[in-house]
């Protein structure tokens, strides 16, 4: 136990010592931004004409001015955004010691590999769960900024749970990421993948197999589809793969090289 919150220690040193946790960040709270800049734009006409192509877009993607279909898009802007940072910063976490150089010094610390994978993931847990704690409330407060109708108790409490559960379905589906940027020796491959299955998600929705599909699933559920059990097994299988991937991966590859 004292291995692992050593490692959690090191880890968390390393992420506060980096650029890249505090853009990481910042680009997840452009998301509630940018919700409530197109709704702000609907909700002026004068000012839509003005900005032309913007304002076409924001009269498209909105339906109506309310708390519901703002907290609409803010869910499936978290789900489409939590896929992007959290492919960024497992990337980062898994692979920053190949592009460095320097996993040979780290697989020099005496502790197990287990407990050095297990401190990189707790990392990435911390990390984005203090990113949602702040874009969650900046969302709400963007909502009132822009003093949008039909806010209740009782939508702001289903609706932030939503949220929530969205950002550990995308949590769950993205740990085997963490494999790809391990064997990638850095953030290329699993960025690469990432786009792939990005397209291959909204594919999966399309044709109306999403629910087979694991990262597909998170941004279904944003929409609205309920989760079944299949969906929810594909989930947690993902996961429980992406962990035993990785961990075999770390195990037995030579880091010699």
């Amino acid at each position: 136990m004292n291995d692992l919150k050593n490692m959690i220690w090191v880890e968390l040193r390393k992420a506060t010592h980096s650029r890249v946790p505090w853009l990481t960040g910042l680009g997840f709270l452009i998301l509630p931004l940018m919700c409530c800049f197109l709704f702000f734009i609907y909700k002026n006409p004068a000012l839509s004409q003005k900005l032309g192509l913007v304002g076409t877009k924001a009269n498209l993607v909105i339906g109506e001015v309310s708390w519901a279909s703002y907290l609409k898009m803010v869910k499936e802007a978290f789900a489409m955004g939590g896929f992007f940072i959290l492919c960024l910063m497992i990337s980062w976490v898994f692979g920053r010691e190949f592009t460095d150089h320097t996993v040979k010094d780290l697989l020099a610390v005496p502790v197990s590999r287990f407990h050095i994978l297990a401190g990189k993931l707790v990392t990435v847990a911390i990390w984005y769960a203090l990113v949602v704690a702040v874009s969650c409330p900046l969302s709400l407060l963007m909502g009132s900024f822009i003093q949008l109708p039909g806010l209740s108790v009782s939508l702001l409490l289903q609706e932030c749970s939503i949220i929530l559960y969205i950002a550990l379905l995308n949590f769950l589906v993205m740990i085997p990421f963490a494999y790809f940027a391990s064997a990638g020796h850095g953030v290329l491959l699993s960025f690469g993948i990432a786009i792939v299955a990005i397209i291959l998600a909204n594919l999966f929705i399309v044709i109306g197999y999403a629910e087979y599909f694991p990262w597909a699933i998170p941004g279904l559920f944003s929409q609205g589809t309920p989760l079944t059990t299949i969906s929810l097994a594909t989930v947690w299988l993902t996961s429980l793969v992406g962990m035993l991937i990785t961990v075999l991966w770390w195990m037995r590859a030579d880091q010699s090289r």
